[in-house]
């Protein structure tokens, strides 16, 4: 899914969150670029040129569906059983879960089964 851009008001803008477009003056001259991530001092900067909204980038919401988590559990489940003789107990297996959900859940995101 990728970034999304939100717009916000700078009074709400924090120090990490990235520029999902460029900050222009009045007369359309690059103040900040897109991509740049925002400081304390960036953002009173961009203040103190009257600018009252940014665009920032923002991971894109995914929702799962209950058959989409018990399938990526499942695809797991048999990864685990396939590469190990006995099963993982504990931390270890928990680390391994949550590792391969995730893989799985990138390889669902960019053939565009978010749902």
């Amino acid at each position: 899914m990728g970034k999304a851009r939100k717009r916000i008001a700078l009074k709400d803008a924090r120090e990490g969150m990235v520029l999902a477009e460029s900050v222009l003056s009045g007369s359309g001259v690059v103040l900040v670029a897109q991509g740049t991530v925002l400081s304390r001092a960036l953002i009173e900067a961009i203040e103190r040129k009257g600018i009252a909204q940014v665009f920032i980038e923002e991971e894109a919401a995914c929702e799962w569906s209950a058959a989409d988590l018990e399938a990526m559990q499942a695809s797991v489940e048999g990864e685990v059983a396939a590469r190990f003789r006995e099963r993982p107990s504990g931390a270890l297996m928990e680390a391994i879960a949550r590792a391969a959900l995730s893989v799985e859940a990138r390889k669902r995101l960019k053939g565009g089964a978010n749902r």
